[in-house]
């Protein structure tokens, strides 16, 4: 969710993140883990303005639920 308290400012961010969902990703030992998300809701408006709430899931293998573990320890 982005929350952006000043409306003209969450417009301008909302039009500047559209299709984030297509580029939002999780790096893990360099490897990187795409999101995947919703395909049957549209998330961008005609106008290229993107919600502001956006359900991104993560599908992490073990390895690399351990290997964030292993960082989060340091």
């Amino acid at each position: 969710m982005f929350e952006i308290d000043d409306e003209v400012q969450r417009d301008r961010v909302l039009r500047q993140l559209t299709s984030i969902e297509d580029s939002a990703f999780f790096d893990v030992g360099g490897e990187k883990i795409k999101a995947s998300f919703e395909t049957d809701v549209e998330r961008t408006a005609d106008d290229g303005k993107t919600s502001s709430v956006h359900f991104l899931r993560f599908n992490f293998n073990p390895k690399q639920i351990a290997a964030s573990r292993m960082r989060r320890r340091r």
